[in-house]
């Protein structure tokens, strides 16, 4: 049975990538046992030599002890949602070293998996990290968190990367769901290896030429094609058809433990199947938002607790219900936010933050709710207005606290009045022009206006467009 693990670190000198939830090499563990019937009560834990195992009746979740690797997850008859299979590659990682039951009751169960840095180590990675999973009464589901620590006496180090990631069973999920949009059957995993596919300007570009399922030849599959923004990125997952469609979902709460703000493009499902959160990333922006620790520098971050959804319908109807259940389960984890559960004295419930509001003077008035204690700086845009607002001091933030700043004056800039603009400053390219994909790379999940902008390879239809001279050029 393949693990799946709850922390994967991979250090680069002084650099860092942090990968939750990361398929790791095949372990045997003991079989857990079935379930218990969905009418029981409470949640129960059982801890083993080498494993835990956590059950609410609903939902079963199996992790290595005291690596952190979730081994299994069972749900609606399903022995394993989770991609398992002998000789699998070790893709690295961190494992933890103290394992420790925060609390068990039969309203709910936390674990924590932690280890910290030894500098006696080589490549001991800078941080003490603390992996959390929490399983409540009667919840269809688990929620993940993690609490980052750098002490002002170790050395200094970048975060790159910082992600939950899911692989999941491969020959049980098939229909992948990224928004109302974009969803459908998906290849597998195995179309993108040559000969049955090849690789084009970037390796996660793949043109699929011979896939085990005609309908995907001569499709591109790259796992930015279903990236999204932050604001729009609080659902995802896979369905699995046969006699029960099973519905895995990785639900986004909020984007207050998110880097990059609310226009943050990032990756979400993908060919594998997988389903990612990202909760730090450099993907569309570079090494401008690599997380960077000072040496001597004390850092500590909360990410998380995010919410794996399962759903099943035993009736066999569409996989939109269990869409749009997902949906509906979205919405009700983000009203229930601050969560009151978690254990963690660093994850501040709602009477621990504030609130900031104002009237900013060019459109409407604000309120911010839900504000951990701390200082923030405050940046404001409108849409179709130039420029940026930015409050001159920083905002300070109390428990408890509420915030009024007043009104709030934004200049836009500007030298004199408008003579021309190209396009409308709204922080969106929705307006420009979008050519043709080629047809030899097109995707027929991108064939609407709203999505053919997602199609591979559109920088390169300039030429196509233009052969000989830019017509905009002044010989033109």
């Amino acid at each position: 049975m393949a693990a799946v693990q709850i922390l994967q670190i991979a250090a680069i000198t002084s650099s860092l990538v942090l990968l939750l939830l990361q398929p790791v090499a095949a372990t045997m563990v003991p079989p857990a046992p079935a379930p218990r019937a969905r009418g029981s009560v409470g949640v129960t834990l059982h801890v083993q030599r080498h494993q835990v195992l956590v059950d609410n009746g609903v939902v079963q979740v199996s992790v290595s002890k005291p690596q952190g690797q979730i081994t299994g997850v069972r749900y609606a008859g399903e022995r394993n949602l989770l991609h398992f299979g002998e000789g699998d590659e070790n893709s690295g990682g961190l494992d933890s070293t103290e394992f420790r039951v925060v609390s068990s009751s039969e309203e709910q169960v936390e674990l924590s998996f932690r280890s910290t840095y030894d500098p006696s180590r080589f490549n001991s990675v800078r941080l003490t990290v603390d992996k959390r999973l929490v399983m409540l009464r009667g919840s269809s589901g688990f929620y993940c968190y993690a609490i980052l620590e750098h002490a002002d006496n170790w050395p200094a180090l970048n975060i790159t990367e910082t992600r939950l990631a899911f692989k999941l069973n491969t020959a049980r999920f098939n229909y992948m769901a990224v928004s109302d949009g974009i969803q459908r059957y998906m290849p597998r995993a195995a179309d993108r290896d040559p000969p049955r596919g090849k690789q084009l300007a970037y390796k996660e570009a793949v043109l699929l030429l011979n896939p085990l399922e005609p309908q995907f030849r001569g499709e591109v599959d790259d796992k930015y094609q279903y990236s999204l923004d932050n604001k729009d990125n609080k659902v995802h997952g896979w369905i699995g058809g046969g006699p029960v469609p099973v519905g895995f979902w990785v639900i986004t709460p909020s984007n207050e433990f998110k880097s990059g703000g609310p226009l943050k493009r990032e990756l979400t499902s993908h060919v594998g199947p997988t389903s990612l959160t990202m909760f730090l990333g450099t993907h569309y922006v570079g090494n401008d938002i690599v997380a960077k620790i000072d040496d001597g520098e004390h850092w500590k971050k909360v990410m998380g607790p995010v919410f794996i959804y399962l759903n099943s319908n035993p009736s066999r109807g569409s996989f939109q219900a269990l869409w749009e259940d997902a949906k509906a389960q979205a919405e009700a984890e983000a009203r229930k936010w601050p969560y009151t559960f978690p254990e963690s004295p660093d994850f501040h419930k709602a009477a621990e933050r504030g609130s900031v509001t104002g009237r900013l003077l060019v459109r409407d008035n604000f309120a911010i709710g839900n504000v951990l204690a701390g200082e923030y700086n405050l940046y404001a845009w409108v849409p179709g207005i130039l420029g940026d607002y930015m409050y001159a001091a920083s905002v300070t933030v109390s428990a408890g606290g509420a915030v009024s700043l007043g009104d709030l004056v934004f200049e836009p800039p500007r030298s004199g009045p408008t003579l021309w603009e190209i396009g409308v400053p709204d922080r969106s390219a929705a307006e420009f022009f979008i050519p043709d994909p080629n047809p030899k790379y097109l995707s027929k999940l991108f064939l609407t206006r709203d999505n053919k902008y997602r199609q591979y390879g559109l920088w390169d239809r300039y030429a196509d467009l233009y052969p000989r001279t830019d017509p905009s050029s002044p010989s033109e």
